[in-house]
Formats: C-alpha cells, sequence, structure tokens
C-alpha cells in the first residue's frame, strides 16, 4: 500500500535534509575568507547562508565578514578548491535519513535527489555516503536555469519519470511562509500553500476565494521559518486575536529533524504543545486533524492540521456542509461570516 494515495515519486533535497553538510561548509569557507585575509565565521552563522546555492553562500559570507563585493571573483575559485578538498570529510548523514529512504523505495515511490549545492559536489558527497543508490535521478544546483523553491526542477522531474507533478512530492523544503520563493533568505507570504495570494500559487486562500469573494483581503500569515511547537502557542494567540474563521497550521519539522533523537521534542511534550494550543482555539472552534498517513503508520515528521472555527469564510454558501481542499475536508453547517481571515 502507498504511503500517500497517488502519490508515485518525490524530490529529496540534500544538505540539511539527508546529510549534515554544515562542517564541509564551515571548513571551505573559514579557508576562503583566510585567503582573502578576511576573519572567519562561526558555523551557526554559516549555517544561516547554507541551501540557497553556492553564489548566495559566498557572497553572503563575504558580506558577513566584511569583505567587498568585487572579492566575490576571488571568493568562488578559492572556495571551489577548498570544498573539493573537504567534500564529506566533515559531514554525516542524519540518523534515520537513509531508512527513510529505503522505506520509500520500498513502498514504490521514485526518487530523485535535487538539490542547490552544485553538481560537481553532489555526486561525490552521495557516493561517499552510500546514499547515490536509492536515486534514480540527481541534480545539482546548475542542472537547470531555475532552481528551487522554484518549482522548475520538480517539474522537470516529474517530466523525466512521465509523472504529473500531482504525483509528485517535495521533500526538505519550507513552504509555510513562501520562503525563499521571491527573494534569497526572505519570507514570500504571498506564494504561502496557505494563505498566499500570487497567481502561481493554488492556496487554501485562492480556493477558497472561487468560492466565497467576500473573502478577499483577509487572508494573514502567521508563520515563522523555523518555528517549533514551542512557538505555536504564540501564533495561536495571534489568530485569535484576529478573530480567525480559518486556520492552518504546519508544525513539527523543527522539532524533529535533529541530528539525534535526544536532541528531538519528546512526543509527550509534543503531543501537550498541540493539545494546548488547540483547547486555546477550543472556544470558538472546532478543530480537525488531517493527514494523508495511513492510519497505524509511524507518524509523519511533519504535522499538518486544520482548523475549522464556528463561523464560514464562504459568504456566498453558508449552508455549505462538505468543503474538500487538497487533502483536507471540512463537513460542518456554516453561519455567516464574521471576520474571515486564513493563517498558516
Amino acid at each position: 500500500m502507498s504511503l500517500v494515495p497517488g502519490l508515485q515519486a518525490a524530490i529529496v533535497d540534500l544538505d540539511g535534509t539527508l546529510v549534515d553538510t554544515l562542517g564541509d561548509f564551515t571548513i571551505a569557507l573559514n579557508t576562503t575568507l583566510a585567503e582573502l585575509s578576511l576573519p572567519p565565521l562561526d558555523a551557526p552563522r554559516i549555517a544561516l547562508m547554507v541551501g540557497k546555492g553556492s553564489e548566495h553562500l559566498i557572497r553572503s559570507a563575504l558580506a558577513a565578514a566584511g569583505g567587498a563585493p568585487a572579492q566575490y571573483d576571488a571568493a568562488w575559485g578559492a572556495y571551489q578548491r577548498h570544498y573539493d578538498a573537504v567534500n564529506g570529510r566533515h559531514s554525516d548523514v542524519y540518523a534515520g535519513a537513509e531508512e527513510g529512504l529505503r522505506v520509500l523505495r520500498r513502498e514504490g515511490l521514485r526518487l530523485a535527489c535535487v538539490t542547490n549545492k552544485p553538481y560537481s559536489f553532489t555526486e561525490p558527497l552521495l557516493a561517499k555516503t552510500g546514499l547515490a543508490q536509492y536515486f534514480e535521478l540527481v541534480y545539482g544546483g546548475d542542472a537547470f536555469p531555475l532552481r528551487k523553491p522554484d518549482p522548475f526542477p520538480l517539474l522537470k522531474v516529474a517530466d523525466a519519470f512521465g509523472l504529473e507533478p500531482s504525483a509528485m512530492a517535495a521533500l526538505g523544503d519550507s513552504i509555510s511562509s513562501g520562503f525563499n520563493s521571491c527573494g534569497w533568505y526572505v519570507s514570500c507570504a504571498s506564494r504561502s500553500w496557505s494563505a498566499g495570494d500570487h497567481a502561481a500559487v493554488d492556496s487554501h486562500y485562492t480556493r477558497l476565494l472561487r468560492l466565497g469573494p467576500g473573502l478577499k483581503g483577509h487572508n494573514r500569515n502567521f508563520a515563522v521559518p523555523g518555528s517549533t511547537s514551542t512557538d505555536l502557542m504564540g501564533q495561536v494567540r495571534q489568530a485569535i486575536e484576529a478573530k480567525a474563521d480559518y486556520v492552518t497550521v504546519l508544525i513539527g519539522a523543527q522539532d524533529a529533524c535533529k541530528r539525534t533523537e535526544r536532541e528531538m521534542t519528546s512526543v509527550s511534550v509534543y503531543r501537550s504543545r498541540i493539545d494546548a494550543a488547540l483547547a486555546a482555539l477550543a472556544p470558538a472552534a472546532s478543530a480537525m486533524l488531517a493527514s494523508r498517513w495511513p492510519r497505524g503508520a509511524p507518524a509523519p515528521m511533519v504535522l499538518s492540521l486544520a482548523v475549522w472555527c464556528s463561523t464560514s469564510a464562504l459568504s456566498s454558501a453558508p449552508t455549505m456542509t462538505s468543503v474538500t481542499l487538497s487533502h483536507i475536508q471540512v463537513r460542518k453547517p456554516m453561519s455567516a461570516p464574521r471576520e474571515p481571515y486564513v493563517l498558516s
């Protein structure tokens, strides 16, 4: 049985998803900066720069170290040499990552590794870590004219696999706040899967808007990249203050994606935080847990919740009893709208 009905393939990110490569980045960048007579940067600061491609990484490191834009070409050449020398030497496969790939393959999913890392670094790293065997396709950040988070790489993989994009999943990339989709290292709420209003995004908000034009302009996004379940209650309070009628919550990746199980948020603590957040919404809301994982299967690393409050956001359909949004279904009698908001 497929993990998710209709899902046939997935693209999987590399750095920070399958392999902790921060050690390689730190040594290669600091060796490069030293060659340019610039001070080193600590690993946590470098971690914030990783994931948007080598060009962004080098420009960010130069700026953070007090370098000049004119030093970029020299930095680029030096970085290529130094990273090639350390590639994979100071990296570790995350605990459970390889087993996760095995499960996906065992369930019949076709896999492609799609990363913003240059291919010349990607292929050797996959070989050194033993992960190359799980992927039919491997694309680096220099494979296409557009890089993630643009959907172009996913569309190209779907084409190569002979599949519709709707049969594909993307693993390891941030979506709640449309992060990085309209500029380097910035949130882009207009492209959020939940509250986005950009023409390129078929978000919950745009789908609801087609059903109820009165919703226009009442979308709000309180998502913060990197949030953990600790931050959920604060965002719930914002939703309550906004008198939200429809709330989506995507939380849990930052609780689970740690180097060791000891560093993860415990199941009991995570559950208590989710329960407390839903309880805070309960006076004015009924809640539904939406998951595409089959009952009894291991819990997904990212928890997807939808909360449907006591009043409707669909002014044109006050008596509507069934709304289907992707894999989320809501069945509840609806009254006239108060202040319809969409949040993520």
